[in-house]
């Protein structure tokens, strides 16, 4: 494959850029649908495991236990259910107002960065998160054995079919939206689901399960003709387009320690949405290089991204009440951050997640639960805003069991209340900010300050000192709720 060689003339350069943006949105409307499992990850799946604050790795045994833990659903009863859930997203960024002098300087044509002033979007807040509107399905049944299951379930988001959206942690985004965002909620909420598995009884005391979560990833391939340098706006492109699977795992063993306690474990294996860019740009005059043309671009983009999980879990199960905990560690250590770069500074995390259930008739069960959920993002006091905060969670609801075509039924419903510890950002500021560069990791300047001007040679006055247009400079404040409400039916036989 043809890389682009540094040997171009700049006004080679200059004719580029403009048709790589044309290539990349066209590429963009081939991206597939599917999606990993961020919004379970986000909700729960299911109104039982919901009101109960995720702490289901030794309880669930429907559906639920394909994302909870696989192997509850062995010797369970065969079971079929839909549900409906409403998530309301009440965040906010509030970015602080930048000092005069450090924004880019305008010099007109001889400006050394494009001015700010021309950005094509304003520096703003951030309040404008998509609320998540979706329904999940889910089925589990014999496989031909008393001690066999095998189960299925999507989720699936009702306002959009997919979203995927990348950005720049960086001063690069304040060519695109020029805002920050949450890197953990919000658009990761609206993707589509799809697990599935198979659990197995070993003996009475001892159920294994393993599956998988269906992984997207799309390779595009854009080849991209320009007859005249001069008019960008109009091109001859054709676009080809692979969808690609792969599959993560999901593994999980519960253990029955007694007449009520058990203990599971269980594992999920790293995943995220992939997209690779490739653009193949011949433009009319620039053909005399053999080895640089057609000029080719190569972009690869990661969101989504989900580390590895690991869960130990205990529950103690009565004739009245039932309580699960959860511990849940994530290798956030190896997140791969939108640009497919893995952030190697974000902390390992664990989250605790308690849940009981009380019956208190035949019918009629309650149920609550609490979850905290550290952020694995460092304090931004460097180049990069990352924007996450530390949660804590609360959750309420109920089941109705009733009859219907002489079938077991119940009627599960819940309200869960996140809410994000404020947080407040202020950048670093140093005695001498270096340039930008690859391997920088504080704030950067982005012209140099020994830039000089090509008729006097003397040093610019204007680009003296630190000059950014990084949306998150000089700092930040992150804080909100997230509130979501919801039910299923669910049949058991």
């Amino acid at each position: 494959m043809m890389h682009r060689d540094p040997r171009h003339r700049a006004t080679r350069k200059a004719a580029r850029p403009r048709v790589g943006v044309f290539a990349l949105v066209a590429a963009v409307a081939f991206l597939p649908a599917w999606a990993t499992a961020n919004p379970l990850d986000l909700y729960g799946l299911g109104a039982r495991g919901t009101a109960m604050g995720g702490a289901m790795s030794a309880l669930a045994s429907d559906y639920s236990a394909l994302y909870y833990n696989v192997a509850g659903m062995a010797g369970a009863k065969s079971s079929l259910g839909i549900g409906l859930t409403l998530g309301l997203d009440d965040v906010r960024i509030r970015l602080k107002p930048r000092p005069q002098g450090y924004d880019l300087a305008d010099l007109g044509p001889g400006s050394a960065r494009v001015p700010t002033k021309y950005r094509v979007n304003p520096r703003s807040n951030t309040d404008d998160l998509p609320d998540t509107y979706g329904f999940h399905i889910g089925a589990t049944g014999r496989l031909g054995f008393d001690e066999l299951r095998v189960g299925i379930a999507a989720w699936l988001p009702m306002n959009a079919v997919g979203t995927q959206r990348s950005h720049f942690a960086d001063e690069r985004e304040q060519y695109f939206a020029n805002q920050l965002h949450f890197e953990l909620i919000g658009e990761r909420a609206q993707q589509q689901v799809i697990v599935f598995g198979i659990a197995w009884q070993v003996n009475k005391w001892l159920s294994l399960g393993g599956g998988f979560d269906f992984l997207p990833s799309s390779r595009t391939v854009a080849q991209v003709y320009l007859d005249n340098p001069t008019d960008q706006s109009h091109v001859l492109m054709t676009v080809d387009n692979v969808q690609l699977g792969s599959l993560a795992p999901h593994v999980g063993a519960r253990i029955e320690a007694g007449e009520a306690m058990r203990i599971a474990v269980s594992f999920r294996g790293a995943n995220h949405f992939g997209l690779d860019l490739e653009n193949a740009v011949q433009v009319r005059g620039f053909q005399e290089t053999d080895d640089s043309y057609p000029v080719i671009q190569h972009v690869a983009i990661a969101v989504q991204s989900t580390p590895p999980e690991y869960v130990l879990g205990a529950a103690w199960e009565g004739d009245v009440l039932q309580v699960g905990l959860d511990l849940v560690h994530i290798r956030w250590s190896e997140y791969l951050n939108h640009q497919a770069e893995p952030q190697k500074n974000w902390a390992n995390t664990t989250s605790i997640r308690l849940g009981g259930e009380l019956r208190s008739s035949a019918e009629q069960v309650w149920r609550a639960g609490l979850s905290w959920e550290p952020t694995p993002v460092p304090e931004q006091t460097g180049r990069t805003s990352y924007v996450d905060n530390d949660r804590v969670s609360a959750s309420v609801g109920g089941g109705h069991q009733m009859r219907f075509f002489q079938r077991d039924v119940e009627l599960g419903w819940f309200v869960q209340l996140q809410q994000l510890l404020p947080r407040d950002t202020n950048k670093k500021r140093l005695d001498e900010q270096p340039p930008c560069g690859p391997g920088v990791d504080v704030v950067c300047d982005e012209v140099a300050d020994n830039t000089t001007d090509p008729a006097t040679g003397e040093p610019i006055a204007a680009y003296q000192g630190l000059q950014t247009g990084s949306p998150g400079f000089p700092g930040f404040q992150s804080y909100g709720r997230l509130i979501a409400v919801g039910f299923d039916l669910k049949w058991a036989f």
